[in-house]
Formats: C-alpha cells, structure tokens, sequence
C-alpha cells in the first residue's frame, strides 16, 4: 500500500507524517506541497527540511489559484468569525488535484492534519466525510485519513514529541517574513498548544 502525506512544513502535517512513518505499513510514501499563490512561502523551505529528515520525496504542485479569490472574512454557521485568511474551497482544490495524482500513480491514502482545533469548514469532519464518499463515487481506491481530528494543539504538540517529531523543523505562521509572526492564527493556535503542553516552542518568533 503506498500513501500521500500532504505536507505544509506545519506542525500538524509534519506530525502526521511522523505518525504515518511511525505505523511501517506503508510500502512507500511520498510528501506532497501545494504552492498556490499563499503569501507563507517560506514553510516550503521547511517541508524539504521536513521531507529531507523523513528521507522521502518531496512533490511540489504549482496552481497559482489564490490570486483569483477574495479577501473578505467569512461567518461560518453564523457562528464562527473566519480570519481573512480562510480561502473558500481551497481544500476541495488541494484534495482534487491529490486524489487525480493518487489514482494516477497507484496511491490508496492520503493523508491530512485536520484537527480539533481547526474552525475552517473544508477542515472539519463532515466536510472530510462527505469528500471521502464523493471519492467513492468517482470508483477510485483512495481515501483521506485525518489521524489527527480528534486532537487539539495541545495534544499534537504531546503526540509530536512522543514520536520524536522535528518540531524544529516547522513553520506555522500566515505572513511571509523571515521568522513567525506570532500574531495570526495559526501562530496564536501554535503558542496556545505548547503552552497548554507545559512545552517550550522551538522556533524563534519576531
């Protein structure tokens, strides 16, 4: 069986692929990142690092989609304020593109660091459930596993070091510049998940 792990040079996704090298039932795996026209570039520099550590490939997808999208925030449900960060259907875009390279090459899972804390709908159970069946209706042998759902920051940060995850190595931060903000969401999440850890953080923040 051979698995995809989509790779940001985050935390979560970096955690995800040391639990799926951790599992060793998996004949290959490769990395994938997605550059589609986000402002973080730099966290491509930490996958390679990331993939480099792991010693597995690393496959770059260029789509420069994001330039065609608006910047307003979002209310979700009438609930939940999205930052302007949030891109509508960014993950359909992402997963479509991984699952035609899946079926293509003869992968049967991807993998994907959605977690409990996340508060953008294409990252939350329901929408991962129902792409999954959409999957199954195009007859394809390929599922999205998202091992990480049920944690939140806290518990990825416990999960990472206990697999001996390069937390080092991360990058988890929505502006471009040389270190993390510490400011946005992602940054703020990040923080919040280490501290509740009892964890000091690794990466240095402007």
């Amino acid at each position: 069986m051979k698995a995809l792990v989509l790779l940001s040079g985050g935390m979560d996704s970096t955690t995800v692929l040391g639990y799926v090298k951790n599992l060793n039932k998996f004949e290959e795996i490769k990395t994938v990142y997605f550059d589609y026209g986000h402002k973080h570039k730099r966290e491509y520099n930490n996958a390679k690092e990331i993939a480099k550590f792991y010693d597995v490939e690393l496959l770059k997808f260029d789509f420069d989609f994001a330039k065609h999208f608006n910047r307003s925030t979002i209310i979700y449900a009438g609930e939940k304020h999205l930052s302007d960060d949030y891109m509508p259907f960014r993950n359909m875009i992402i997963f479509a593109v991984a699952s035609g390279y899946a079926q293509a090459h003869g992968y049967q899972k991807i993998f994907y660091g959605a977690n409990d804390d996340d508060i953008f709908p294409d990252n939350l159970k329901p929408f991962l459930e129902q792409y999954n069946k959409t999957v199954q209706s195009m007859e394809a042998n390929i599922q999205i596993e998202y091992p990480l759902v049920k944690l939140n920051k806290k518990d990825i940060v416990e999960l990472a070091k206990k697999l001996n995850v390069p937390l080092h190595l991360t990058r988890t931060c929505y502006e471009g510049n040389d270190k993390s903000c510490g400011k946005c969401v992602a940054c703020c999440k990040r923080l919040e998940g280490f501290s509740n850890a009892g964890i000091g953080d690794p990466i240095e923040y402007d």
